[in-house]
């Protein structure tokens, strides 16, 4: 897709999709943004098959990309430049940079969702509440790297219909996963483990991320958050 192309399913759904078996491009500019509104972007769902999704300087609305369906490994999700108020990213290796994520208020069950084995979440503002991240988080995937993002924790998570969100899945790990050097607004590190699922909420969990050191103003290479 090139610059100013829109991209738009006119149905109450977002399973007006396309099905990869190789790469797919959208790349726009800051001042002709594509988008991409109630679309899936889904990937091959034969397992040798690489499935990789490029997208820069996009509006994305209301829709799915994942870029995998039966091997994390063979995909690549690289999504930068951006603003997203949709439902489900997913992929092996997920990449967001400088991009504003909206959740909570959007798609069927109203949050963002994040999935993915090695995520990079870099220079992002979550505007509305934080995502919901699911990752593993085991001690074998370690290629991760959470930090300089602004996650707006002013709310309340009891409040959020999805409070928590990152969450380590194996309740055997002993691998502590590290999100510092992200700001939230004031929090400090007793309040910011009610939005944790690890081993600071749950005593069937050993494992723990690791907050500090915080930000305490927004990164300037962040983008300002909207609502």
């Amino acid at each position: 897709m090139e610059p100013g192309v829109e991209l738009i399913n006119a149905g109450d759904d977002n399973w007006n999709k396309f099905a990869l078996a190789g790469s797919f491009s959208a790349v726009g500019t800051k001042e002709q943004p594509v988008v991409l509104k109630n679309i899936t972007i889904s990937g091959s769902s034969v397992a040798t098959e690489k499935s990789t999704v490029t997208i820069t300087h996009a509006i994305i609305k209301n829709g799915s990309i994942i870029p995998y369906r039966n091997k994390f490994e063979n995909s690549k999700l690289e999504i930068a430049d951006s603003f997203l108020e949709t439902g489900l990213i997913m992929g092996g290796q997920v990449i967001i940079r400088r991009s504003i994520i909206k959740g909570y208020d959007t798609y069927q069950n109203g949050d963002t969702e994040i999935e993915g084995n090695n995520i990079e979440l870099v220079n992002n503002c979550f505007s509305v509440g934080g995502p919901r991240i699911d990752s593993p988080f085991e001690d074998r995937i370690i290629k991760h790297i959470i930090k300089h993002n602004t996650f707006n924790a002013s709310n309340p998570p009891q409040k959020l219909q999805y409070p928590v969100w990152f969450m380590i899945w194996d309740y055997t790990s002993t691998y502590n996963p590290s999100i510092t050097d992200n700001y939230w607004h004031g929090l400090g590190d007793t309040q910011i483990s009610d939005f944790l699922w690890d081993g600071s909420t749950r005593m069937d969990i050993s494992a723990k991320f690791i907050t500090s050191p915080l930000l305490t103003e927004p990164h300037p290479d962040t983008p300002t958050c909207i609502n």
